[in-house]
């Protein structure tokens, strides 16, 4: 199953239905709290039947709010730590080492890891908001 992050993980999501053919989506919809970098959730939608693994898609990994908290949403439906891997693009080492302090280190994989955060929890040197980029907004 393919967990899109929403809005930056709708992003990575053709390349991946392109890929796997047969997965099932799930949606979650997360907005960061630009005053405490805390994740605040206003949307879920899962398939009726779960498969028994499951991929988060979130180009973004700075603090690993997000991710944990999308994370733990998945073991409530069921999931095993170590059947949920994360997917990105851009990482912060506190938001890796976060994240795998919730599932396997080895279910996580990004493209590359930048060595810290700003005061604003942005990765630095980092690439901005890849949903506005993204989106053009």
């Amino acid at each position: 199953m393919l967990v899109p992050v929403l809005r930056a993980g709708l992003a990575l999501l053709p390349a991946f239905t392109s890929a796997i053919l047969d997965a099932s989506v799930a949606f979650i919809g997360i907005a960061r709290d630009e005053q405490t970098a805390q994740p605040d959730l206003y949307y879920t939608r899962f398939p009726a039947v779960m498969p028994p693994r499951a991929l988060i898609v979130d180009p973004m990994l700075a603090t690993a709010g997000t991710a944990c908290l999308v994370a733990e949403l998945l073991m409530r439906e069921g999931f095993s730590a170590h059947a949920i891997h994360f997917v990105g693009v851009l990482a912060s080492r506190e938001g890796m080492d976060r994240l795998a302090s919730v599932i396997p280190r080895a279910n996580i994989s990004v493209v590359a890891v930048d060595p810290e955060l700003d005061a604003q929890k942005f990765i630095v040197p980092g690439i901005g908001d890849y949903g506005d980029r993204y989106f053009g907004t």
